[in-house]
């Protein structure tokens, strides 16, 4: 109960912005040739990572607007007007409010927890709490799937929006008594947004392939497959 309290109290500018954007969301950040880039490596490594796995105990945490619902039965997120437009899209599936109806996800109850462009938000003690929370929904052996800026393509700014960086040895000993790294892939190598549009569609399939090469410490993102211990 109180890492959920603490999550809430230290998010609320993150409610308020999101919720002011939430109705040009979809469109603004992946409704461009940029984020559907993004958007294809990400649905490309869900589907790979969750195959075989039952929807019913997979929860999105962080679902925003639904963009990546189809891989779960249950989203999560602090901002309703995000989950009202999830609602809307997905009206089968069920959305909870971290504000309000977190606590009614039983803990280990979920076999796989994911979460995209969340865990840049969050300062380390915000992320320590996050993962507390995550640990405890999931059941033996579950799987947390998540995605984090590298600190080799990351230029420091001001604010909470997207700033928070860490590699791979840093996020290990942060979920080092919580969970195993058991993979990790990158997300977007290539400078995408310095070739033209038309032809960024071209580069989809050589970019996967330099984010799962040797290469992939040089990615933009990293895509982590944890296994609670």
């Amino acid at each position: 109960m109180q890492v959920f309290f603490y999550i809430l109290a230290s998010m609320s500018e993150v409610k308020e912005y999101y919720n002011s954007i939430a109705n040009n969301y979809d469109k603004n950040r992946f409704g461009n040739s940029y984020g559907k880039f993004i958007d294809a490596e990400e649905r490309k490594i869900l589907a790979k990572w969750l195959i075989g796995m039952n929807k019913e105990t997979i929860l999105d945490y962080g679902c925003g607007t639904g963009r990546l619902s189809e891989f779960a039965n249950s989203g999560m997120d602090i901002s309703e007007k995000m989950l009202q437009l999830a609602q809307q899209k997905n009206p089968a599936k069920k959305y909870f409010l971290l504000d309000k109806n977190g606590l009614l996800i039983e803990n280990n109850s979920m076999t796989a927890i994911y979460s995209f462009h969340v865990i840049m938000h969050l300062s380390k003690n915000e992320f320590k709490e996050t993962i507390n929370f995550i640990y405890n929904k999931l059941d033996t052996n579950g799987v947390f799937i998540f995605d984090i800026l590298s600190p080799f393509r990351k230029s420091k700014k001001d604010g909470w929006h997207a700033n928070t960086s860490y590699s791979i040895e840093e996020i290990s000993k942060l979920l080092e008594n919580k969970f195993d790294i058991i993979s990790y892939k990158g997300i977007l190598f290539l400078p995408i947004h310095r070739i033209p549009i038309s032809l960024r569609r071209y580069f989809l399939w050589l970019d996967i392939l330099l984010c799962n090469s040797f290469l992939k410490k040089h990615a933009s993102y990293y895509c982590i497959y944890a296994k609670k211990k």
